[in-house]
């Protein structure tokens, strides 16, 4: 006599499982939250058993269809679980990788895998087990086995020490399979709980970082633009500046003999420090800065003196904070930027490789933005004429390798340039 056919939520058995363990009386209903669980059973000795202890459980059990071409696990999705089957059983570890993966691809990563581990193929299947952690290494093993004292020894040659696997031994009872992967099953969900909870915990963690960042370079980039707001003819420089010297490091970092030094730090932090390069000035007296004409001798001696006050200026925040390394990339530049390739540069007359790469680099940038300007001293050169004083300071004023880039960026430099003036007057860069 059949038993009444029941409300409850059905599960799928194959024809070719015996009618004894579909006919088993349910375990008691689980509280777990919904799972996916893989079964790896070449040779057909777990299914049954597992269908039949896991009734109940929040699983659809599901085996293969005999006979199947590609022994992937046929089933309809469980309510809430997506696209991938509650339970899904494979003959063999190819069809197990491409599972594992594609839940993984969809957010709907498999929890639990029980092994069938025949003792003749140890090795081989214990392998297949590491590279299954190497595609989700929160996979939890179920390893089931005839006998454990053969196996032992190789999951710890193989496998190492880990709480991320069970060995169970066959034939599986019943109260261990399901005790087994509940344990599993509540450990996967805390462990998905709590790094779910870290990742919340960092993305707060970057975003506070990034507004305490943000903060910091627009409260750096406020007291330049207060700097050069003294001299109401700069418009736009900094921002000009910061965008030719980007382009030049990125240039750079692309091919010659920088590239290895340039990385994504770098620039950044060029980014960050190229505005400070002559915060220096707030302290050069009105009658110098502004000057319509030539300098004096001794003039231009108190200008020259801007680049060792920024570099003093930045050097004492570097010493009292923890700005990093944009701050001490500021005060070589602000120190810096005036020397030239050639030795007869100031403050220090340093020549070549002495000079830091980043200040060779603004020191391009800062030429080239102040030819193609007008200033109160000077109108505006053409650009062309620009390029051609710039390229004829190869080697003297600037580093070859940095005008080569200079070359290759002209074309990305000229939306910048401003309006200018056609008069070109030929007067000294302070």
């Amino acid at each position: 006599m059949h038993a009444p056919q029941q409300s409850t939520p059905a599960f799928a058995v194959d024809k070719h499982l015996s009618t004894g363990a579909a006919a088993a009386p349910a375990a008691p209903q689980s509280v777990l939250p919904a799972a996916r669980v893989l079964i790896v059973d070449p040779q057909r000795v777990l299914r049954e058993p597992l269908t039949a202890a896991l009734v109940g459980m929040n699983i659809a059990p599901l085996g293969s269809r005999p006979g199947a071409a590609n022994g992937t696990a046929q089933a309809a999705p469980a309510t809430g679980l997506g696209n991938s089957p509650a339970m899904a059983c494979v003959d063999g570890f190819a069809q197990a990788e491409t599972i594992v993966a594609g839940g993984l691809a969809r957010g709907e990563a498999y929890s639990v895998v029980f092994v069938h581990v025949p003792l003749h193929r140890a090795f081989d299947v214990l392998q297949s087990v590491r590279q299954l952690w190497q595609i989700d290494s929160d996979l939890q093993m179920v390893l089931c086995a005839e006998s454990h004292a053969e196996i032992e020894t190789l999951i710890g040659q193989l496998l190492g020490d880990t709480d991320r696997l069970l060995l169970l031994r066959l034939p599986l009872a019943a109260i261990e399979a399901r005790q087994g992967l509940s344990a599993l099953l509540c450990k996967w969900h805390t462990a998905r709980d709590v790094r779910r909870g870290i990742q919340g915990l960092l993305r707060v963690v970057e975003q506070q970082t990034q507004e305490v960042v943000a903060t910091r370079d627009l409260s750096m980039f406020a007291m330049a633009k207060l700097a050069e707001s003294r001299d109401p003819e700069t418009g736009q420089h900094l921002e000009r500046m910061r965008e030719y010297s980007q382009m030049l490091a990125i240039q750079l970092s692309n091919e010659g003999p920088y590239a290895d030094l340039i990385d994504a730090q770098f620039l950044q932090d060029l980014y960050r420090s190229t505005p400070l390069h002559d915060i220096g000035k707030v302290a050069i007296p009105d009658n110098i800065l502004l000057k319509p004409g030539k300098l004096t001798p001794s003039e231009f001696d108190i200008m020259k003196g801007h680049a060792l006050i920024g570099a003093e200026t930045l050097e004492d925040v570097v010493r009292h904070s923890s700005s990093g390394s944009f701050m001490r990339m500021a005060a070589d530049i602000a120190k810096y930027h005036h020397e030239r390739f050639n030795g007869n540069g100031y403050p220090h007359g340093l020549r070549g490789a002495e000079i830091p790469l980043a200040a060779r680099i603004v020191a391009l940038a800062d030429v080239f933005d102040a030819l193609t300007s007008p200033r109160v001293y000077k109108a505006a050169f053409d650009p062309e004429v620009a390029r051609r004083m710039i390229e004829a300071e190869c080697g003297q004023h600037f580093d070859p390798v940095v005008v080569e880039a200079f070359r290759v960026c002209y074309p990305q430099f000229l939306p910048l340039i401003p309006q200018r003036n056609d008069a070109a007057l030929h007067a000294p860069v302070h």
